[in-house]
């Protein structure tokens, strides 16, 4: 989190962001206001997502695919070097 940042996403267990909450000036929103905030067409480029697959799936469920898929590849792959 840099000093210029102006909206951040805290996603975890309440203690956690207890913790982090502390260092954070602003105001906390509910999570179903996430999308007011969400630069999309940025979302779309970090995540590679083309126009053909948005036809087909939301942006949301795009990202949760590719982040559940990277998250099982790192499980495999820890799980090899064991």
């Amino acid at each position: 989190m840099g000093e210029r940042d102006t909206e951040v996403l805290i996603v975890g267990e309440e203690a956690l962001f207890n913790t982090i909450k502390s260092s954070i000036q602003g105001e906390e929103v509910p999570l179903s206001t996430v999308k007011e905030y969400t630069d999309q067409e940025a979302v779309i480029g970090v995540y590679q997502i083309g126009r053909e697959e948005l036809s087909r799936s939301s942006l949301l469920d795009s990202v949760i695919s590719r982040m559940s898929s990277k998250d099982y590849a790192n499980m495999l792959s820890s799980q090899e070097k064991q």
